[in-house]
């Protein structure tokens, strides 16, 4: 039988409940029904799936098909996790469509201790020469801005970074941080009219950075992102 791929990308985490509608049609243009790749039918003709869909599907199969690593349930209930923390954070929560309402991953959550080793370390002297602002962007597709209020020209992990000018504000943009990336700490080389500074920083330096400051909003996403990430490690490998 033959199988054919369809991919979705960039799927943000507060969008792991928003259905997509399909409908697949045969070479005579005929609806054909749907199969998960176990043979499992899932639909007849036209159906609705989000990202939420896969995680529940594999935590209500996985006591009965051992075929099912443990690590695959543990991605599944951290990614609902991560979800769920997002769309409060994001405030773009839907009560009729909540991605973790089952609360998993709650009390790992709870006893999560940050490694301090992602820290970003040199900010004060990558302020000094014009650094203002360091975010983690989730609505769309992750990634670190960094934010300058001086002309500057920026180096990640060696490589010319483009610079977005907008009035009086510069910004420089890592994106492709994917789950099992997220702990990776880039170099950031900044040279401006003060000077060069290098400091480092990973996707995670901003969750340690909401936790330490207390930022009660942000610290559910903070550690659900730990969680994901360590997940995501085990699930894909390094």
């Amino acid at each position: 039988q033959d199988l054919f791929l369809m991919i979705f990308p960039k799927i943000t985490s507060r969008q792991m409940t928003m259905h997509i509608r399909f409908v697949v049609y045969d070479e005579s243009g005929e609806p054909m029904g749907i199969y998960y790749p176990d043979g499992e039918r899932y639909a007849d003709e036209q159906f609705d799936y989000c990202a939420a869909d896969w995680a529940n599907r594999i935590i209500r199969i996985a006591p009965t098909d051992e075929t099912i690593p443990e690590t695959a349930v543990t991605m599944a209930k951290s990614l609902l996790a991560f979800g769920g923390a997002a769309q409060l954070y994001l405030n773009n929560y839907n009560p009729d469509h909540p991605a973790n309402p089952e609360g998993y991953m709650a009390e790992e959550m709870a006893a999560l201790q940050p490694d301090h080793d992602l820290d970003m370390v040199g900010r004060a002297a990558a302020e000094a020469i014009g650094l203002t602002d360091f975010r983690l962007e989730l609505a769309e597709e992750t990634s670190i801005r960094l934010y300058f209020n001086k002309a500057v020209t920026v180096k990640v992990d060696g490589k010319e970074a483009k610079v977005y000018n907008s009035g009086n504000t510069w910004l420089v943009i890592i994106n492709g941080i994917y789950s099992r990336y997220l702990n990776h700490m880039y170099q950031v080389e900044i040279t401006g009219e003060d000077g060069t500074a290098t400091f480092t920083c990973s996707a995670l330096s901003w969750a340690n950075s909401m936790i330490a400051q207390n930022i009660e909003v942000a610290i559910p996403t903070a550690r659900a992102l730990y969680l994901y990430h360590y997940a995501a490690v085990a699930y894909l490998g390094q």
